[in-house]
């Protein structure tokens, strides 16, 4: 399955016509795809993502002619809604692998925050571009119908809208001022299914009081 912009697909009765280097590209140097090669071709526009499965006619590194066999629609308005807001880890190849797998089990947004024991505390402009190529390649993975939502937020408290939380996360070691233990089960509210579900993951080290103090 290939995720692609609706300007890049002209479709006429059954014959396909794709301009895209990614997709072509790895169509004939990855996948060998020659003439007849069967492959399946997937656009959002509008709120309804077209699924076409296609055969390979003729193709390039750049452009590809085929012929449609068959057509699915669907709206994303029946696509359930997750969130995960992720606090930023220590590193950037552990955040792009938390990406990548929860594109692929199908979280609808995902939010990352740095929270107190975060070392990453922002996402420079070359690396929200390699986030998007993960994105995109681990919703082809995993033949989802739509990409996940991307945000970065400052603090916990710059959420827009209402969620229903929940958190998972290692129980923190902190006290009160009476000495007594925190747990973080303390702080998990329950799911209210009138609002977007959102599970918080905090980084090594757990989430201080002050984080949960922010939701």
């Amino acid at each position: 399955l290939f995720i692609v912009s609706p300007d890049e697909v002209v479709v006429r009765d059954d014959c396909l016509v794709l301009t895209n280097d990614r997709v072509c590209g790895q169509l004939t140097r990855v996948l060998r795809a020659k003439s007849w090669y069967a492959c399946v071709i997937q656009t959002i526009q509008e709120g309804e993502v077209v699924r076409r499965e296609i055969t390979v006619e003729t193709i390039t590194a750049w452009s590809l002619q085929a012929r449609i066999w068959s057509i699915y629609h669907k709206r994303l308005t029946d696509i359930t809604s997750v969130a995960f807001l992720i606090a930023l880890p220590n590193k950037w190849d552990k955040l792009e692998l938390i990406l990548q797998k929860l594109t692929e089990v199908g979280v609808s947004e995902i939010i990352l925050c740095p929270t107190e024991r975060s070392q990453l505390t922002s996402i420079p402009q070359q690396k929200r571009q390699r986030r998007q190529i993960i994105l995109l390649e681990a919703a082809e993975q995993a033949w989802r119908w739509n990409l996940p939502r991307m945000r970065f937020i400052k603090k916990l408290w710059d959420l827009e809208i209402t969620y229903a939380v929940t958190v998972f996360d290692l129980p923190t070691r902190e006290r009160r001022s009476n000495g007594s233990l925190i747990h973080a089960d303390e702080h998990m509210l329950n799911w209210d299914l009138d609002h977007v579900i959102c599970g918080v993951v905090g980084p090594e080290w757990w989430l201080t009081v002050w984080d949960y103090a922010a939701l």
